[in-house]
């Protein structure tokens, strides 16, 4: 009984022997009499042809020592412009006989080196993706293709296929080591370089445990600013399990460490290495579903939990997401960025957001609460505190609600809605019942000297100074709005009620009205304020749709006291006119910025003004200096100047104009001014103010109503019955200048003739004597004066023949001696 067993065992014994002779036979003699590298310049030209580029491959060599194992002496893979986009310096494919053999094929691929350059191209497209050259449409692979999905969809069900065994229990690990990516960006500028990467998947399988972990030393560069640099950890396990040959499920987990990484975007953002940044998921996966019950990212001391899940149905997919923040301590962020600390931010907020429903049609939300959010900037001369919240639900914004409020002065609350994202339709509100920005800002005292700077380069008799006032596009400012789509099409309202506004020393109050948004169309409504003592009303409207708005202006002035405004700097107030001001103005035109206004707008107006002195023109010293100091001595002698008349600088009871505007000119249509009784000139004229320059061309009559001068009876103007004068007024508005030798022409020609008809008048008096009764009355009508009305026994006389008037020359030589004195 013995002996057979012996026999078989002799025999199993040389069967095996005869069989690992035959493989180690095999293992020497192969590779010695098959050339695997003779194929090389077959598969390179196969690859070519497919290629927009070039494919140069190393040296193959085949080892069959216990595995199937092939060598690659390097490769290269160069895009269609030469530049490598893949190289390798070694690769290997390796495959033990002895699992092959026991139905467990294990292979395992290893590059060493490799590296990768990526480049996004000016065109927008990445030359990896340009590689393969693209299949004619209608080609026999094409058809090929075709019939292989549609036997493809005959075939069952791939819910129901079932895993190969040996697909099931093959296992196949990939290897890179010291990999190096290389990505930039032509249009961008962006550079992107990852060193040392090492990657490492073991055991791939349809039913194994696959760990994997990814680490890699980061150099990034984006968008021009923000560097990334530091070791990279990415590790974790996949878990899948098959059943009857099928797939059942897998688990996973995931984690991505980025402790030792720093991140600076220069100003704004700094995480320094050995601050917490990272993430982790768990999740489970089926067939038709996904769950991750568990994930968290964290940066320093800010959490995100969320749990996230999604379900496939008849081939519609439905997700579900919720994440929340811990309470995020908004001063602990300031080892992140610098602006919290600049800013002297504190406080707290708390996030959530959710998402659910199928994915063609997914719902979205969120809400965020700010409690006590402190701001202590340098530029602020108090601390400011913000509270708030809001929710967003699909589409739509509710709830808005922000205060702002300082310890003293300042106090702000917003609130709005907005429904439909793409076509907004907003509600905002916002009121105050104090915003004293002079008490809260440093800048508002700045802003308040730069203006009186302004306003004493104006008051200095100079030319303005464009550098005084900085330029600024206004219309430009418009022009975003132009590339963005929902802008076009949004509406909505923003009402305001101010109850009390201060800035670099000018007081508001009641500023209240309402700005209503219609497809680019912006309108003021119910426009009012009290300013200066007095009070604005009115509406306004902007039509953004074109590249320079369409402006209107409908606005009433009512009591505006120019003297706050001196009090204020404003040199318009100071320069010019005093006084309570009325208005009605009616402009508008194409664009906003001053050569605009220049150009293209028109519309009149009206301005009353109560209490009126003219800052620059002193009627009385002007008259004085540049009219009176010039008449001969005898003349001079006569003029009885009162010292009031030349020191109150032009005050008037008032002063009306009414003007129009058109080709950047001020057409000043009519001005009547009214002296107080007895204490000044009336004013009439009209002109024009040049926009540009301020330059001023008026004529101007300057009307002595109340016989301040005594000149009535020297040099009477026929137009208004008194002693007037006309001068020219021209430079600009700021330093006016006066011409006036017209009117003193005008004054000698006035005085001659009144003289020659006095002195004409006495000697026709004289010839007569009382020889005619009656005869006064027909002497004044014939020469002036006296009794307009007549003499009723004058005139019931007998018409007497008139004596005969002196000659003309002795009248004018009469005249001049009276006038002159010589």
């Amino acid at each position: 009984m013995t002996k057979p067993k012996s026999s078989f065992a002799k025999k199993l014994v040389l069967g095996a022997a005869g069989f690992s002779g035959l493989l180690l036979l095999t293992a020497i003699v192969v590779p010695l009499v098959v050339d695997v590298n003779k194929y090389r310049p077959l598969i390179v030209s196969k690859a070519n042809e497919t290629l927009n580029g070039k494919l140069d491959l190393g040296k193959l060599s085949l080892s069959l020592w216990g595995r199937v194992k092939i060598d690659v002496d390097g490769l290269k893979l160069s895009d269609s412009s030469g530049r490598p986009v893949v190289s390798v310096k070694d690769a290997s494919f390796d495959l033990p006989l002895l699992a092959l053999l026991s139905g467990n094929p294990i292979v395992r691929l290893r590059l060493t080196e490799p590296q990768i350059g990526v480049v996004k191209l000016k065109n927008g497209k990445l030359n990896a993706m340009t590689l393969m050259k693209e299949t004619p449409a209608g080609s026999s692979s094409a058809s090929k293709g075709s019939g292989s999905v549609a036997a493809a969809g005959n075939s069952p069900a791939k819910g129901s296929a079932e895993i190969p065994a040996m697909v099931l229990h093959s296992r196949i690990t990939v290897l890179l080591e010291q990999a190096k990516l290389d990505y930039k960006d032509e249009i961008t500028g962006d550079n992107y370089a990852i060193n040392k990467l090492d990657f490492r998947l073991e055991d791939v399988s349809p039913s194994s445990n696959m760990p994997f972990e990814l680490t890699a030393d980061l150099d990034l560069l984006v968008q021009k600013k923000i560097r990334v640099t530091g070791p990279l950890v990415f590790h974790g396990e996949v878990k899948a399990t098959s059943s009857g040959g099928a797939f059942e499920k897998a688990t996973a987990k995931a984690a991505l460490k980025l402790d030792g990484v720093e991140i600076v975007d220069p100003g704004l953002f700094h995480k320094k290495k050995g601050v917490a940044l990272g993430f982790e998921m768990d999740a489970d996966v089926t067939k038709d579903a996904v769950d991750a019950p568990k994930i968290v990212f964290k940066l320093a001391d800010v959490e995100i939990t969320a749990h996230a899940s999604a379900k496939t149905r008849a081939n519609i997919t439905s997700v579900n997401f919720k994440a929340e923040t811990n309470r995020i301590d908004v001063a602990k962020l300031g080892d992140l960025s610098p602006l919290v600390g600049e800013y002297g931010l504190n406080g707290l907020l708390d996030l959530e957001v959710n998402a659910s429903g199928p994915t063609d049609k997914l719902g979205y939300g969120a809400s965020l609460k700010f409690n006590k959010i402190a701001l202590n900037h340098e530029s602020l001369k108090q601390p400011l505190e913000v509270n708030g919240s809001f929710k967003v639900l699909t589409n739509e914004l509710q709830n808005l609600t922000v205060q702002i409020a300082a310890a003293k002065g300042f106090d702000v609350k917003l609130s709005g809605s907005v429904q439909n994202f793409m076509a907004p339709r907003f509600k905002f509100n916002l009121a105050s019942n104090d915003m004293d920005l002079d008490g809260l800002l440093k800048a508002s005292e700045n802003a308040a000297v730069a203006r009186k700077e302004h306003a004493e380069a104006q008051t200095s008799g100079g030319p303005v100074s464009q550098s005084a006032a900085p330029v600024v596009d206004y219309n430009g400012m418009l022009a975003p709005l132009h590339k963005i789509p929902m802008a076009a099409v949004a509406a909505g309202t923003f009402d305001f009620n101010l109850k009390k506004i201060k800035s670099t020393g000018v007081a508001i109050e009641s500023l209240q009205g309402q700005l209503a948004l219609n497809n680019l169309l912006l309108q003021l409504k119910d426009f009012s304020m009290k300013i200066f003592d007095g009070a604005i009303k009115g509406n306004m409207s902007f039509n953004a749709r074109g590249a320079k708005p369409e402006v209107g202006t409908n606005l009433t002035v009512s009591g505006l006291q120019t003297q706050k405004m001196v009090e204020s700097s404003m040199p318009v107030a100071r320069n010019t006119v005093k006084g309570v001001i009325s208005a009605g103005l009616n402009l508008g035109g194409t664009g906003l910025n001053q050569a605009d206004i220049i150009a293209a707008w028109k519309g009149n107006g009206t301005f009353e003004i109560k209490n009126a002195v003219f800052s620059t023109l002193d009627i009385g010293t002007q008259i004085k200096n540049g009219v009176l100091e010039k008449l001969p001595a005898p003349l001079k002698s006569k003029v009885n100047i009162p010292d009031s008349l030349v020191s109150h600088q032009g005050e008037y009871d008032s002063v009306n104009t009414k003007f129009s505007l058109k080709d950047g000119v001020m057409s000043i249509n009519e001005i009547n001014g009214k002296a107080h009784p007895n204490q000044g000139f009336d004013l009439k004229g009209n002109g024009a103010v040049k926009l540009a320059d301020y330059g001023l061309d008026l004529n101007l009559d300057i009307i002595d109503t109340y016989n301040l001068l005594h000149l009535d009876d020297q040099a009477k103007d026929s137009r208004y019955g008194h002693f007037t004068l006309s001068p020219k007024v021209g430079c600009t508005i700021f330093k006016p200048c006066f011409e006036w030798g017209s009117t003193i022409s005008r004054l000698a020609q006035n005085a001659i003739k009144s003289q020659a008809q006095s002195q004409a008048k006495q000697a026709v008096q004289k010839a007569i004597g009382d020889k005619v009764p009656g005869a006064g009355g027909l002497v004044d009508k014939l020469f002036g004066g006296g009794n307009s009305g007549g003499d009723k026994t004058a005139n019931s006389a007998p018409a007497q023949p008139a004596p005969a008037a002196p000659k003309p020359a002795d009248a004018v030589r009469g005249a001049l001696k009276g006038l002159f004195g010589h």
